[in-house]
């Protein structure tokens, strides 16, 4: 069985930056985290995906057929929620 790693530059609040990038837009104040984790969850009930392009997921995936490895990439290339994935196959 592969294996999937996660890698550190992996964004950790998507929801915060999503936020903040949509504030940047509304010159909202963006200091303020708690406004921009408010205002990137409304984003996404809202249906606003422009600001879904910028969370990244960066990973390293081991073990699968490069068929499989297509399958992933394709599924997560039309995702809003992740918009740049960086494959380094082992």
């Amino acid at each position: 069985m592969g294996t999937i790693t996660i890698l550190p530059e992996t964004t950790k609040n998507p929801i915060t930056l999503m936020g903040r990038r949509a504030g940047c837009c509304w010159n909202a104040n963006i200091t303020d985290d708690e406004k921009n984790y408010k205002r990137g969850f409304d984003c996404i009930k809202s249906g606003h995906g422009r600001v879904m392009e910028y969370p990244n997921v960066e990973m390293i995936i081991d073990g699968y057929s490069a068929r499989t490895i297509r399958e992933w990439y394709t599924h997560f290339k039309h995702q809003h929620v992740i918009s740049t994935m960086k494959i380094s196959i082992m």
